[in-house]
């Protein structure tokens, strides 16, 4: 069975990210045990649109009624909603700064948590409605805060965002306190999960 792989990464650190080193690690892992995968990948550190008056009005007007200026500002939300409905496997790099993910992860779930599309609104309350049997990887790196802890509201934040959608397989890959004398071990434990998948 063939895995296609969305892979985003977030952090504007480049080879020194080690979030991105992570989830470069899992792909690698994944494409080992079935190499005829393919990947998608994102840097959203290179700019997400932020959701204005313009694409919020595509959001809640139907697709047969956009003029030409609503198309192209909901254009960058098809494609990221796209990539995910199309996506079997997730895999997200979230730096955690200043107690929560970066602004261009939080961007991307605006573009991408988006009703009709990825979740649907009845007198029942909420449903996510991505395809199911997706996996999402969640790789979370914090200077000094433990993964895990009550600080860390990047992991918890992140897994909310996935249930809501739809995606219920979550496992979250955690490399804390990194640049404190501990991090090193928090790395290794990160590498060895990874191992493991």
């Amino acid at each position: 069975m063939s895995n296609h792989i969305l892979h985003i990464d977030s952090s504007p650190r480049g080879e020194d990210s080690v979030s991105k080193k992570l989830t470069a690690k899992i792909v690698e892992q994944l494409k080992s045990k079935q190499p005829d995968s393919t990947v998608t990948y994102r840097d959203l550190s290179t700019g997400v649109p932020f959701v204005d008056a313009q694409v919020l009005a595509g959001f809640w007007t139907p697709a047969a009624e956009h003029s030409e200026e609503i198309k192209k500002a909901v254009a960058h939300s098809d494609q990221t909603t796209k990539e995910l409905i199309d996506a079997d496997t997730i895999i997200i790099g979230v730096p955690m700064w200043n107690f929560h993910v970066p602004a261009t992860v939080k961007a991307w779930v605006d573009l991408s948590v988006r009703a009709g599309v990825t979740f649907s609104q009845d007198e029942n309350g909420y449903k996510g409605i991505v395809p199911p049997g997706k996996k999402a990887y969640v790789v979370v790196t914090t200077g000094g805060v433990p993964v895990g802890s009550d600080y860390d509201t990047a992991s918890k934040y992140m897994h909310t965002i996935f249930s809501f959608i739809g995606v219920t397989d979550i496992e979250i890959v955690g490399a804390g306190r990194l640049t404190l004398p501990d991090g090193e071990a928090s790395l290794k434990a990160a590498y060895d999960q990874i191992a493991a998948i």
